[in-house]
Formats: structure tokens, sequence, C-alpha cells
């Protein structure tokens, strides 16, 4: 019996002592990469040489939906002041060694007025730090978002017209599937067939869907009830490399009927 233990306790020491070299490791690369950000990202924005900053920017760049994603530099130099204005570009120009830091598993990001969010390249001190998103929204993105609202409400079928912001589009390999936010947490799924148009008027239409977050990762799913049928709609933002990107679970009482991968999730109405 004292054998086992001390052969356990033996165990229990190596874990501890591996997790924490493992812990002070990685603290040494955040460090190393928030000295490498501050070295490289303020001067770029002091300079506010729009190339180099193209050239520091992980692609697609992702907006807000329904603003179209940003594929490449030189759709970015197009769009440039859609991203940055006057109030981020000052805020990473003078930014310090302290602004940047680690935010849990979610990375690296400026955390000042606005989220600036870095690559994820903390193990790869060769590669610089380059933006990968940024949690913000101009005047611009605002003008040309709510230029598409209103475009979207006229060119959609009536019976979905009524809505406070559009969630996503999503296509599986039979249907096309719109959520839209229709009251704070209350969602509304509609679909229609493949090779139909969304100034049809839907096959189905649910209500009052209810959004679940599935853990810390940024996984979630919304669920829609229709009398004994229930559908689910998964987004999974991490998991293993067969996992999909999202998909469409539908049940009968507690029977699952139908289970299709989503196979395409557009970044724009139409």
């Amino acid at each position: 019996m004292l054998r086992r233990y001390i052969v356990f306790l033996m165990i229990s020491i190596s874990c501890f002592h591996v997790n924490c070299c493992f812990a002070d490791d990685f603290q040494e690369h955040i460090l190393k990469y928030t000295k490498k950000a501050a070295r490289t990202i303020p001067p770029l924005f002091k300079r506010n040489n729009r190339q180099e900053i193209a050239n520091n920017m992980v692609y697609p760049f992702e907006r807000p939906f329904p603003v179209p994603d940003i594929q490449n530099k030189a759709e970015f130099l197009q769009r440039f002041d859609e991203v940055f204005d006057e109030i981020v570009i000052k805020a990473l120009a003078n930014a310090e060694q302290k602004d940047f830091e680690e935010i849990g598993w979610r990375g690296i990001a400026y955390s000042g007025d606005m989220m600036v969010w870095l690559s994820d390249d903390i193990y790869k001190e060769s590669r610089p730090p380059k933006i990968r998103a940024v949690m913000y929204d101009t005047d611009k993105t605002k003008q040309i978002y709510q230029a598409l609202i209103e475009q979207d409400k006229r060119f959609i079928h009536p019976t979905l017209r009524d809505y406070i912001a559009p969630d996503m589009i999503f296509e599986t390999k039979d249907y096309i599937i719109r959520i839209d936010r229709i009251q704070y947490n209350k969602y509304r799924y509609a679909s229609w067939k493949q090779g139909q148009s969304l100034k049809d008027k839907p096959d189905i239409i649910l209500e009052n869907g209810e959004y679940f977050a599935d853990g810390t990762g940024g996984n979630w799913h919304i669920t829609f009830k229709n009398g004994i049928y229930r559908y689910e709609l998964y987004r999974y933002i991490i998991g293993k490399d067969e996992t999909p990107d999202a998909e469409l679970l539908v049940y009968k009482n507690d029977d699952l009927i139908l289970n299709q991968d989503i196979i395409h999730i557009k970044d724009s109405f139409y």
C-alpha cells in the first residue's frame, strides 16, 4: 500500500513539474510575442503606410455579416477606410507592449478602446504578428451595413422583412437556411430547397429559436421547436479535423430524422 502511494506521489510530482515547465515556457513565448507585437504593429500605423499594413493582415479578413469579407491585399487596399479610421490608427500607433496581452484561449490582442486580435503564431518566432480581426466598426462599416440591410429588406420575401439583425445564411446539400435575430436572444429560422431564391416564400419559418453557447471555445447552437419537431443548428469554431463548420439536425420527438453538414456559410446576403 505504501509502495503504491509513493509511486502515485512520484507521478503527481512529475506531472506537476511538467505542467509548471509548460506554463513557464508558454508565458515566455507570450512575453516574446507581445514584445514583437509592440515592435511591429505601432510603427506600421505611425507611418500609416497602407501597403505595409496590407502585408500584415490575415486573409480572408472577416467583416460583420452581411458586409462581405476581404479576400486579399488588393481588396483590402480598396476597402482600407472601412476597417481603419483615425481612431483605430491613432490607438495602434501609440500602443505599447503592455497593451498587447493574452486573452485566455483566444490568443493575443491589443485591448485598448477596441479589441484588435493578432495571428496565432506565438511559437513561430520567425513570423511577425499579423492582424486577424478588428472588433470595432468604423462609421463607414456602419453605413455599408445599414445600406445592405435596407437593400435586403426590399429584396427578400415579405414574410421575412421584420428582423433586428441578420445572423447567417447557410447551405446544406438540400437546403438554404437563413437565421435572423428577431428579439434579444430570439432567432428565426427560414429554409428553402436548393435552387430557390431568398425572394421566394420560404418552405419553413420557425420563430423563437434559442441560442446556446457550447463551452468557451466559441461553439454554439440554436434550437427551434415546431410541435413534435426540433431543429438544431450547430456552429463549430473549434473541433477535430473531421468536424464540419456547421451542421443541421432535425428530430421528430427524440428520433433524429435529418443530419446534414453545412457545406457553405455565406459572408454576405447574395
